[in-house]
């Protein structure tokens, strides 16, 4: 799974969206969307897609972080196709956010 910026997507289907298994057996390229949120006060990076469940990962750099929801994307992916190799893209948003405490 690459990584594409939302300018160079095309000619693409969304995982998750109605009838994305059978766009991925007719050999069309799949994205998945995944949201990269930032903790300032433990420095860490964390990402997650509403899109293909199960895709929840952290890491200490936003590298790291978004290597590692690649890797946890073709898993996942790898599993709900019956393990049929497939080409996929992920497209990554990066969003500030706060955690709150009480």
């Amino acid at each position: 799974m690459g990584c594409l910026s939302l300018n160079e997507v095309v000619n693409v289907y969304p995982v998750g969206f109605p009838g994305w298994k059978i766009a991925a057996k007719l050999g069309v390229t799949l994205v998945v969307r995944v949201r990269v949120f930032h903790d300032e006060e433990s420095g860490s990076y964390w990402a997650q897609s509403s899109n293909l469940d199960g895709l929840v990962v952290s890491g200490a750099t936003l590298d790291e972080v978004k290597s590692e929801a690649i890797a946890a994307g073709e898993a996942l992916l790898s599993l709900q196709l019956d393990k049929r190799p497939h080409p996929t893209t992920a497209l990554f948003t990066y969003r500030e956010s706060a955690l709150l405490s009480a």
